[in-house]
């Protein structure tokens, strides 16, 4: 037995390393979500969003970065950054759709578009 460190760019790659190992297909079909990590940064965001972004995202397993004056009630402005495997982030888009703050409905817009494209995230499966 010699492990090694795969990095996965993308879910064609997720998909195409489980099918080597004969992973079922629908098991393929849930995992390759979470073979995918990516971090998003985005800039200049209300704090009061950056708290609801980053204790969302940590709820489902994933981090957000942001300046230590979030946390200290001081900052104006701040930048996000977001860590989490796709299949975080499917979850999380989705929990953002339904905050009542415009701000977390703009982050969740642009993180489907980013991430996601035309995927409809609300349909996909993610367990």
């Amino acid at each position: 037995m010699a492990p090694k460190i795969i990095h996965i760019n993308n879910l064609d790659e997720a998909k195409a390393e489980m099918k080597k190992i004969n992973v079922n297909p629908a098991g393929t079909e849930i995992m390759a979500l979470k073979a995918v990590f990516r971090l998003v940064k985005f800039e200049q965001v209300d704090p009061k969003a950056a708290n609801i972004v980053k204790q969302e995202m940590l709820s489902r397993g994933g981090d957000v970065a942001v300046s230590e004056t979030v946390g200290m009630f001081e900052a104006q402005k701040t930048d996000l950054l977001i860590m989490g495997t796709l299949a975080q982030y499917v979850r999380l888009i989705r929990k953002l759709k339904k905050q009542p703050f415009s701000e977390c409905l703009g982050i969740a817009e642009e993180l489907q578009r980013l991430l996601f494209g035309d995927l409809d995230v609300d349909a996909a499966c993610v367990w």
